[in-house]
């Protein structure tokens, strides 16, 4: 339900607030009713999603969108681990210049277009390594890692599609991996599993991203086939100065390598946070000092986006 007051604005914005309530109710379980709430920060935030409805269909629509592409690098050299690549979306602002993900993001997963990005970012990821890429080259960059989302991984239909997408690239599926969230994990477990054990079957890999900030962290690492830890960049961007922080990465880079799994640290802004993650065995590093983002289309024959 939305409130019809001086303060209400359009017949648009009304509508897009009543689907904002409805989208509310079903996230917190359907039958249930919800009003659209007005007050302070939360009504900006919410205002703020709802005007971004609109915005993921005209991104999708009309190609506003873009795949940038991020290093992730072996922290020692010679220790027979290859370069990584993370697949990352960016919403091209009116003048044609990347913009920030994060609210854009949020309001798919809130209103439930996730599938659809999802499915825009497999099918232009392996359309742009088909086209640009030999299989030769392929090998040359590394491996990719694409983001998935807890809707998609929920969606039947997602699984076939994405079958379909890695058994007709020209990279070879032991250099393919898909990421996946704690919170996904834990809100389609069923679902999961079972779209993880069907690409796992085909040779590609999973990282458990975002590790740390969810539910049960070391019970789900143990229960799921996932390959590599992400750590959460808020454990690694103090590491080097806070002693908290510092014992939870190397507690969870002990327990992870204890079960056979690979540990990439994200948010390695500087080479003091480097450093701390070689004293503590990490496998892989992602951040500003590693390399930072840049368009997937640049990503050359030879040379790692930087």
């Amino acid at each position: 339900m939305a409130e019809i007051n001086s303060d209400s604005g359009s017949a648009d914005e009304l509508g897009q607030a009543a689907q904002s309530a409805c989208e509310e109710a079903k996230h917190e379980g359907r039958n249930r009713c919800r009003c659209y709430q007005h007050e302070g920060e939360v009504y900006a935030q919410k205002k703020l999603l709802v005007q971004s409805v609109p915005l993921i269909e005209k991104a999708l629509e009309n190609d506003q969108l873009e795949l940038f592409a991020q290093l992730i690098q072996p922290v020692f050299v010679g220790d027979g681990l290859s370069d990584h690549h993370e697949v990352l979306l960016r919403r091209m602002d009116e003048q044609n210049q990347p913009a920030s993900p994060d609210q854009f993001i949020e309001a798919a997963e809130r209103y439930e277009r996730m599938q659809a990005v999802d499915r825009w970012v497999v099918q232009r990821f392996f359309n742009w390594a088909n086209s640009e890429l030999a299989r030769g080259s392929a090998t040359e960059l590394g491996g990719f890692s694409i983001n998935l989302s807890g809707q998609s991984m929920a969606d039947e239909s997602f699984i076939p599609f994405l079958k379909e997408q890695v058994q007709h690239s020209s990279i070879p599926p032991e250099k393919l991996a898909f990421e996946i969230t704690e919170t996904a994990m834990v809100s389609q477990m069923g679902q999961v599993r079972a779209l993880m054990q069907e690409i796992r079957a085909l040779g590609c890999q999973f990282f458990l991203d975002d590790f740390g900030t969810g539910y049960a962290s070391y019970s789900y690492l143990k229960e799921f086939p996932v390959d590599v830890v992400k750590i959460d960049g808020i454990f690694v961007k103090d590491i080097h100065e806070d002693e908290v922080s510092y014992a939870m990465v190397k507690s969870i880079t002990e327990v992870a390598h204890h079960m056979g799994k690979l540990v990439v640290a994200e948010f390695v802004h500087t080479e003091a946070i480097l450093n701390a993650l070689r004293r503590l065995e990490v496998d892989y590093a992602q951040g500003f000092c590693i390399g930072r983002p840049g368009a997937l289309k640049l990503l050359s024959r030879y040379q790692p986006v930087i």
